[in-house]
This record gives structure tokens, sequence and C-alpha cells, in this order.
């Protein structure tokens, strides 16, 4: 399962499914929110983006499961 928590803040959800999921992915608008979630989720892939600019990193990426 591939996992995409938007704008996961500092990762308790991201860490809690992550756990669970083949891949994880966090996304937030906030650095120091991902710096959190770093240490939350470690093994999650964690992007920092505003996707409200038009330029998602998340273009042409699927996801399983997204919250």
């Amino acid at each position: 399962i591939a996992y995409l928590d938007f704008a996961c803040g500092t990762g308790r959800v991201l860490a809690f499914v992550s756990a669970r999921t083949d891949t994880a992915t966090g996304v937030d608008i906030s650095g120091s929110m991902l710096e959190v979630a770093a240490t939350s989720a470690p093994k999650a892939e964690l992007i920092s983006a505003d996707i409200t600019l038009g330029n998602s990193p998340l273009t042409g990426r699927t996801f399983d499961l997204i919250t």
C-alpha cells in the first residue's frame, strides 16, 4: 500500500499508518512541522510543498490511501 498524508504536520497519523504500509509520504507546507515528523516517522518520505502554487511534486504519482 502506498500512503500519502497530506498536510501531515508533526506526523502523528503518518507515523501510525507508515508502520503498516509499504511506502509512506508526508507533505506539509511547514518545514518546522516536517522536522518533527522526521522523528515521528523516520521511514517516511517527507516533502515540503505548497500545492496551491500549482507546482506539486506529487504530479504523476499514485497512492492507495490518502489522509
